[in-house]
């Protein structure tokens, strides 16, 4: 038998140091949020630093990325696939 967790399927493996330190710095900050009463928001990466984001400002809203973006084509040139191909 062997267990498998579907969101290390979705990420593409066992998370890294660097995301379970980024998961321990979202989380705090998101129970900070909480500690101080800011309801109604969630915590984002803006600029390199954790800031409360409301969540009128993103709920509902889709954020595309750029097919042509130096990001997709430079996964795309390690193997990663988005199913378009």
């Amino acid at each position: 038998m062997r267990i498998t967790v579907p969101g290390h399927m979705q990420r593409g493996g066992s998370p890294c140091p660097y995301d379970r330190v980024l998961a321990t710095r979202l989380g705090s900050a998101a129970a900070d949020l909480i500690l101080h009463g800011q309801y109604g928001n969630m915590v984002g990466i803006i600029n390199g630093r954790i800031e409360p984001v409301p969540l009128k400002k993103v709920a509902g809203k889709l954020k595309k990325v750029d097919p042509d973006s130096s990001m997709i084509r430079e996964v795309k040139a390690v193997g990663i696939s988005f199913g378009d191909e």
